[in-house]
């Protein structure tokens, strides 16, 4: 109402950061191979600070729109490279017990942040969830840059070339377990990005539901992969990576 915008464009900002995440994830992978997983990370916080800035101080859904997009795009340093961090440090039923708790771990993001974001909404308005952003990435940006060590201890000077990037880009298409989660991935996300993006405007049109109890119902949802991702983990114990 604030922007005068219609509410599908107000229901863009999460798709609008998504799209913008997983092209970043194309980028960043690379990068971090090149260059190093502590520089990209960094220079991941600091491009998202600067989202945050852009959307928070908009003045149309446009500019929330390139904030959000900045967001997204920076934000992909922490899926992509987190990733490849596990990689460098731990291999075969190790790494994937690793992955499953990191899953776990970023379950907790649909259950927080419905409740957190409806509390700063409450007290400062909708720009307060863009400085609740600014300061949990600052506080990120401050511990990568005293705490967290370099793990990709042989930088890759070809990582960056074409022919590198395509030779990859065959090698993940061309195997078929990878091909395979590809699509089942696809799928998941598609119904994962819809629920998000629709799932307000549903939920207030169909039963009348908002505010904290539509916050509650959403971080419910979050609730099932965190003890997926934790039965995910004790059964690669049990069973192997298959």
């Amino acid at each position: 109402q604030e922007l005068g915008a219609p509410i599908e464009w107000v229901q863009a900002v999460v798709p609008v950061f998504l799209i913008f995440q997983a092209t970043g994830q194309l980028v960043f992978g690379p990068v971090s191979d090149r260059y190093g997983r502590r520089p990209v990370i960094l220079a991941g916080l600091m491009l998202y600070l600067v989202g945050v800035g852009i959307a928070g101080f908009a003045h149309s859904i446009g500019a929330v729109h390139a904030g959000r997009a900045a967001q997204g795009f920076g934000s992909a340093c922490g899926i992509v490279v987190g990733r490849a961090v596990l990689r460098d440090v731990s291999h075969g039923p190790a790494l994937a017990q690793s992955m499953a708790l990191a899953m776990a771990i970023f379950a907790l993001g649909p259950i927080s942040a419905p409740l957190v974001g409806y509390g700063l909404v409450a007290v400062s308005g909708w720009r307060g969830v863009f400085i609740g952003m600014a300061i949990f990435a600052s506080l990120l940006l401050v511990w990568g840059a005293l705490w967290f060590r370099e793990t990709n201890a042989a930088p890759d000077v070809t990582a960056l070339r074409p022919h590198r990037l395509l030779q990859s880009l065959r090698r993940i298409v061309g195997h078929p377990q990878s091909r395979y989660f590809l699509i089942v991935a696809a799928a998941t996300q598609y119904g994962i990005i819809s629920f998000v993006a629709n799932g307000p405007r549903f939920f207030r049109s169909a039963f009348g539901i908002d505010g904290l109890e539509f916050a509650l119902l959403f971080a419910a949802t979050g609730l099932g992969i965190v003890l997926g991702q934790i039965a995910n983990n004790r059964l690669i114990v049990r069973l192997g990576v298959l």
